[in-house]
C-alpha cells in the first residue's frame, strides 16, 4: 500500500513540475541603471515580416489601449510603438485600509523585426484613492519599486502579477491574427 501511495505521489509531483516548467512565469526585473522595474519578452512568429508584425501590433494597440489622449507614438520607419496605458486596480477593503479606486499606469513598447517582435512593459506607477486608519481618505501615486513590504504594497504587487500576465496573453494571441481578416464575419 505504501509503495502504491508513493507511486501516485511521485506521479502527481512529476506532473505538477512538468506543468510549471511549460508555463513561463511572469516576473518583473529591476533595471540596475535606473532602478525601474520592467518585463520584456521576445516572441517569434515564423513566416511573418516586419511590416506585418508592426501592423498587427498597431491594430491591436489602437483597439485595446484607447485612452482619452491617445498618447501613442507610432514610428513606421523604425517599426516601433510606445504607448502609455493603464489597468484598473481591483477595489479592496480590509479592517485597516481600503482601496476605492485606482489604476496601474505603464509604458508599453514594441519593436518589430522579420519573424519576431519584442515588447517591454515599464514605468509602472500606481495611482489610487485609498483610506487608512488613522490617516483617512487620500490619493496616492507610487512607483512599483517604491511599494512597501506591507499588506497594501503586497496587494498592489499581486495586482500587477495578476493583470500583466493576462494582458500579455491577450496581446500575444492578438499578434497571431492577421488584421486583414474580415471582423464583420462573426
Amino acid at each position: 500500500m505504501k509503495k502504491y501511495l508513493f507511486a501516485i505521489s511521485l506521479s502527481v509531483i512529476s506532473f505538477v513540475a512538468a506543468q510549471a516548467q511549460e508555463a513561463p512565469q511572469f516576473a518583473l526585473k529591476k533595471d540596475e541603471t535606473n532602478g525601474d522595474f520592467f518585463y520584456e519578452e521576445v516572441v517569434t512568429l515564423a513566416g511573418t515580416n516586419q511590416a506585418d508584425l508592426y501592423k498587427r501590433a498597431k491594430t491591436w494597440i489602437i483597439a485595446n489601449f484607447k485612452t482619452a489622449d491617445n498618447n501613442i507614438n507610432f514610428d513606421e520607419k523604425e517599426f516601433t510603438i510606445v504607448n502609455a496605458a493603464a489597468l484598473n486596480i481591483d477595489k479592496k477593503k480590509t479592517l485597516g485600509w481600503a482601496i476605492y479606486d485606482g489604476t496601474i499606469d505603464f509604458k508599453f513598447h514594441l519593436w518589430a523585426k522579420d519573424g519576431r517582435y519584442k515588447f517591454r512593459i515599464d514605468n509602472i506607477t500606481y495611482h489610487m484613492m485609498y483610506a487608512s486608519y488613522p490617516d483617512g481618505m487620500k490619493t496616492k501615486t507610487q512607483s512599483y519599486g517604491d511599494l512597501s513590504d506591507n499588506k497594501i504594497g503586497n496587494y498592489l504587487k499581486e495586482q500587477a502579477d495578476e493583470k500583466f500576465p493576462a494582458l500579455i496573453s491577450v496581446f500575444k494571441k492578438g499578434m497571431t491574427v492577421d488584421p486583414k481578416q474580415d471582423k464583420k464575419d462573426w
